[in-house]
């Protein structure tokens, strides 16, 4: 496909010279790949048809004039829908319609559609914040890690300095420090948890007549 684009330098680019190679967009050829999907303008469609707006399509897009009409690149999430117009461009608005051929490949072509229509039309939401560790997770989580330093082979205090920090480990001395009763019984819970502890936290319960793993 030979793009309609200015030449730069004497050349003609589709994407901007100065684009890294595994950055920049690439286009095939519609009969080359099954997933590219062809639009065409439709002029009797319902209110609810699909129209063209770009801009107001969630994810980012590249696009290309070439000789056989117009190739677009539409990045949502982490797929990416690749659609072809031979017929060029058309206004903004203009109500859509996927066009099929009915060859071997007619499945391929069909889910690609229905992948690209979904992903505009029913956009997934954003996914909520992380939240903090619970109390429980952050426990286990040093659990593990002073049952890490264990099985290593280090020492108590090592684990602690490893686990608290050395400015935390020098504020008390070591043999009445609460930090070391407290590695001592993390690393117990640790070797517990090794010696099939961990099933506790598998198990499951009845909660409202349904049945809910114990969250973690």
């Amino acid at each position: 496909m030979r793009p309609s684009l200015a030449p730069i330098g004497g050349c003609t680019f589709a994407p901007t010279p100065d684009t890294r190679a595994d950055a920049a967009p690439v286009f095939w050829r519609p009969e080359l790949l099954d997933d590219v999907v062809e639009l065409v303008p439709v002029r009797a469609a319902s209110a609810a048809a699909l129209t063209f707006d770009p801009m107001a399509w969630p994810g980012s897009s590249d696009m290309l004039i070439a000789e056989d009409g117009a190739h677009l690149l539409l990045r949502i999430g982490q797929a990416s829908h690749r659609l072809w117009l031979p017929e060029g461009l058309p206004s903004i608005g203009t109500p859509l319609t996927a066009r099929l051929a009915l060859d071997g490949h007619a499945a391929e072509r069909a889910e690609a559609a229905l992948a690209f229509w979904r992903a505009v039309t029913h956009p997934l939401p954003r996914r909520p914040a992380v939240r903090p560790l619970d109390r429980g997770t952050a426990g286990r989580i040093l659990t593990l890690r002073a049952l890490d330093g264990a099985l290593a082979g280090n020492s108590y205090r090592t684990i602690a300095e490893g686990l608290f920090g050395p400015e935390r480990l020098a504020a008390e001395p070591w043999k009445t420090s609460s930090l070391r009763g407290r590695v001592l019984r993390l690393v117990g819970e640790g070797w517990r948890l090794m010696d099939g502890g961990y099933r506790e936290l598998l198990r499951r319960r009845m909660k409202d007549g349904r049945h809910l793993t114990d969250r973690v």
